[in-house]
């Protein structure tokens, strides 16, 4: 693809990024006043959940609309491969989920009496969560930003640390994280822990080029840290994650730990980002260049074996070269001679009019000699 061609896809994946996220907002606004015209109980989940529903549709939208239907999809050996490569992160979560249930279950008083439904009413919204957020920000965002910037291996490593920042940041409460010196202290560490946790998500995106397993996986871990607080107490799925009361300083151990915790995985990532090289300018450009752009030189097809064609002119290949007579052998391999003849006649120039082989230029038996179509 030349440079005219390229900037012009370049521009449209931006328009339509631009116009995808444009619909994602609309969307989520129209469904927030939706709900409000429902009038459902301030404890019901299933406001969040037809909010995250019609995001996600958005989100879903976009990305087929800008081409990247391929990534919304999933295979077994997709989630195989995400919960293998992430079940660090998992572990935690669990930890956390325990640690919570444990307070449910010595306060047992506390434990509301519906929690089967309210557990797969949370299962229904985590997952539709998962969809939106890894749709938003590993589909349309870094897709984009692959498309502009997959060309070499530090451009992919860049497109990932902003799609990283961009996630952290859009789990902080911009309004809060300025009051005070441990509210800002909060914001800034929990970008930190979100963008580790992107961090691996892409690198994941990166290698199964889907979007299924990581949403599933992003499900899941939401599910467990929002379960014993959601379900077992009975509270919002309404999270905050900067305290402003007296707990400020808790809070701010709490994402210490995590962020340390995180450091295993985010070290496999980086060693796995580095040991692929990857170059890769997304799913965006895809229907742009090709499958043969996206490819490494190693895994190009080779000339004439595949979609690319030798042209006419262009010479034999000396390994499928037929020998004739007088050429030389290969070693251990017996000179063709023709019967009746020495080597020095072999070697001869051949008089005019007649072949190497010592007759005169004939067609071949079953060949019949073109004719033109004026004769």
């Amino acid at each position: 693809m030349d440079a005219q061609m390229e900037r012009k896809a370049r521009r449209r994946v931006i328009i339509g990024t631009l116009l995808t996220v444009a619909m994602v907002v609309a969307a989520k606004v129209i469904s927030g006043e939706v709900v409000m015209f429902m009038d459902l109980p301030a404890n019901s989940m299933w406001a969040p959940i037809i909010s995250e529903a019609v995001g996600a549709a958005a989100a879903v939208l976009g990305m087929m609309l800008l081409g990247g239907a391929s990534w919304i999809s999933c295979s077994k050996d997709d989630v195989f491969f995400t919960f293998r490569f992430g079940w660090w992160c998992l572990a935690i979560s669990a930890a956390i989920m325990l640690m919570g249930l444990s307070e449910g279950f010595f306060d047992s008083s506390s434990i509301a009496p519906e929690w089967v439904g309210r557990a797969l009413e949370l299962a229904l919204f985590c997952l539709l969560v998962g969809i939106f957020e890894e749709a938003v920000f590993r589909g349309v965002i870094f897709g984009a930003l692959l498309a502009f910037m997959g060309r070499t291996h530090r451009g992919v490593v860049w497109a990932i640390l902003i799609t990283s920042f961009l996630f952290g940041v859009a789990h902080v409460d911009l309004s809060v994280a300025f009051v005070s010196a441990s509210t800002l202290a909060q914001a800034v560490l929990k970008t930190v822990q979100t963008g580790l946790y992107s961090f691996l998500l892409c690198v994941i995106v990166l290698r199964t080029r889907r979007l299924g397993g990581v949403s599933l996986f992003h499900g899941i871990d939401d599910l467990m840290i929002l379960f014993p607080s959601v379900v077992l107490l009975d509270t919002g799925v309404s999270v905050q994650y900067i305290s402003t009361g007296e707990d400020d300083l808790l809070a701010i151990v709490y994402y210490l730990v995590i962020i340390a915790l995180y450091l295993p995985f985010v070290i496999k990532s980086v060693r796995e980002l580095r040991r692929g090289k990857d170059v890769y300018q997304g799913v965006f450009m895809e229907r742009y260049v090709g499958e043969a752009a996206q490819m490494t030189p190693d895994s190009l097809p080779v000339p004439g074996m595949g979609r690319e064609a030798v042209p006419a002119s262009a010479p034999v290949p000396p390994a499928f070269a037929v020998p004739s007579a007088g050429d030389d052998p290969a070693p251990g391999v017996a000179p063709v001679s023709t019967p009746g003849t020495t080597p020095a006649e072999e070697s001869a120039p051949p008089a005019p009019g007649r072949t190497s082989e010592g007759e005169a230029p004939s067609t071949p038996a079953g060949w019949t000699t073109p004719r033109h179509a004026d004769s």
